[in-house]
């Protein structure tokens, strides 16, 4: 969903009075792409950003290495001749990220999902080329900064029904924490940090986690006195073992439990890209 904003306040960001010309307004399309987290969703999980959210703007110009930053809040109004700008260049490249953040290595910026409680998601935009001064409006494209993994348990109804799961824990085991994010290009660089542990008491659950290998990445899965430990590096996609958890994309696990076996009925990557489909079996 595409939403223009035309703002206008002075370099601390106050709303200004000076009347200038459009021509000199400072103005953002926003997309946010389809099950990034927003203010405003639908159930489809597309949104777009509401007045008095905010942004951290980031200016780069490349040729003279520097980069400028202020925070955009949506539905105030900001002019060029305002915006604390030092470059000269005339050609920068603009990117943003959700929430605003204070850093000064946008290039290597870290966010740990252990520290955000429910507010682990984040975006960031791709970067985009303009003019300074320009009057078109700039269109951003925010995505997912990180990977969710969607863990679906139920019950085959013949053997167990979905009120005997009801007790179903599910942990998602040994991943890194820490998502070293480049918030000029909008790209996930890497991970890091000691191998964690997220747990769910429900039989849907979603893992927010920085993109990463698979490494021993496992899922544990607990009804009453069973338990399985489900590894991620046997799943299998297309033919191929599945190495990496992407960002921006969400895989899918569907697991059908029976009285005496949990079964991988489907699995797909969904929401962000399509990274193909596994389809496993566990007993336990």
């Amino acid at each position: 969903m595409l939403l223009a904003i035309s703002i206008t306040t002075s370099c601390n960001n106050q709303p200004d009075n000076n009347q200038e010309t459009n021509a000199n307004i400072f103005t953002i399309k926003d997309m946010i792409l389809p099950e990034s987290r927003a203010p405003q969703m639908d159930e489809n999980g597309a949104g777009n950003f509401i007045d008095g959210d905010k942004n951290t703007i980031f200016f780069l110009s490349e040729e003279e290495d520097i980069t400028d930053k202020f925070v955009y809040t949506y539905g105030q109004k900001y002019y060029w001749s305002k915006l604390p700008i030092t470059s000269k260049s005339e050609e920068l490249s603009v990117s943003a990220c959700y929430p605003n953040v204070d850093t000064d290595t946008p290039n290597d910026f870290e966010w740990d999902v252990r520290e955000k409680n429910n507010d682990i998601d984040f975006l960031f935009s791709t970067q985009t080329s303009i003019k300074k001064g320009t009057s078109s409006p700039i269109e951003l494209r925010f995505t997912h900064a990180l990977h969710k993994l969607k863990v679906n348990v139920s019950a085959d109804k013949s053997t167990i029904s979905e009120e005997q799961i009801k007790g179903v824990s599910i942990t998602c085991i040994d991943f890194k924490p820490i998502a070293h994010l480049n918030l000029l290009t909008g790209k996930a660089v890497s991970a890091s940090g000691d191998a964690s542990s997220i747990e769910s008491k429900d039989s849907k659950a979603e893992f927010i986690i920085p993109s990463q290998e698979i490494g021993n990445i496992k899922l544990l899965i607990k009804l009453g006195n069973r338990e399985k430990m489900y590894e991620l590096s046997n799943s299998i996609v297309n033919g191929t073992p599945l190495t990496i958890l992407e960002s921006g994309k969400s895989l899918s696990i569907n697991i059908t439990v029976s009285e005496k076996d949990f079964i991988i009925s489907g699995q797909s990557i969904s929401g962000w890209g399509n990274q193909g489909e596994i389809n496993d079996s566990i007993i336990i």
